[in-house]
């Protein structure tokens, strides 16, 4: 009899946990988005579901959330997720642009220099860039296109989006062409472009570091460029 009741105990209880998994499942569908199922672990995914079913009560517990929220429980790259979300917003709608655009360089979270760039010299510069000098990037159509779409009667400096990390690439082909000026937070002072120095590091992958440096020395634009893969990542 013992026995017997055992059985039917584990029974509903793996039919709860089930349920339960089941249910996560409903949830993510209906309140993960495109960008959130494109992050998603996979296999870390697999693992949540499964536990689900064996440990559902614990779950409940330490994360009473997961009755209502899917979030709570899947595991997803939600910084990537919101990356990608901002990027495919920016290139559906693109925010104003005006006749003067601030880029800002930080290194480990803090400011150090401030670009004033003039939107007709940008656009130039991606329309005809330095061949030598340049690398074509996934996002320029998209940038260009803000570009030209500036009020230049508006004055008023517009900031980059943040998401368009591949900026610093268009801001050192601009300096490279001997346009920009800069603010060195350290410096407190204004550079033009041909005050400023460079160094390249080649990386193993065969990208390199790029380093725009004032005549004091301070870091004033620097960025990874990885060309196996296309990407950019500004420091």
């Amino acid at each position: 009899m013992i026995p017997d009741t055992l059985f039917m105990i584990a029974k509903i209880y793996f039919v709860a946990g089930c349920a339960f998994s089941l249910w996560i499942i409903v949830l993510s569908i209906f309140q993960l988005d495109r960008f959130e199922w494109k992050n998603l672990r996979k296999l870390d995914a697999f693992g949540v579901l499964l536990f689900s079913i064996m440990g559902w009560p614990l779950l409940i517990v330490h994360r009473p959330k997961s009755i209502f929220s899917a979030r709570a429980l899947i595991p997803v790259d939600y910084r990537s997720a919101a990356f990608h979300r901002e990027t495919d917003r920016i290139s559906n709608d693109p925010p104003h642009c005006a006749a003067f655009v601030k880029h800002i360089q930080h290194e480990k979270g803090i400011k150090t220099a401030e670009y004033l760039l003039k939107t007709e010299e940008l656009t130039k510069v991606l329309a005809k860039p330095i061949k030598r000098f340049w690398v074509a990037q996934a996002n320029d159509e998209v940038i260009s296109s803000w570009l030209q779409s500036a009020d230049l009667t508006d004055k008023t400096p517009v900031n980059v989006p943040w998401v368009w990390t591949n900026f610093p690439i268009l801001v050192d082909e601009m300096l490279t062409q001997g346009f920009g000026r800069v603010h060195c937070v350290a410096c407190q002072k204004d550079f033009e472009a041909t005050e400023l120095s460079l160094s390249k590091v080649a990386l193993p992958t065969g990208g390199a570091t790029h380093k725009r440096l004032c005549p004091q020395g301070h870091v004033v634009l620097n960025y990874r460029y990885n060309r196996s893969t296309g990407d950019s990542k500004c420091h």
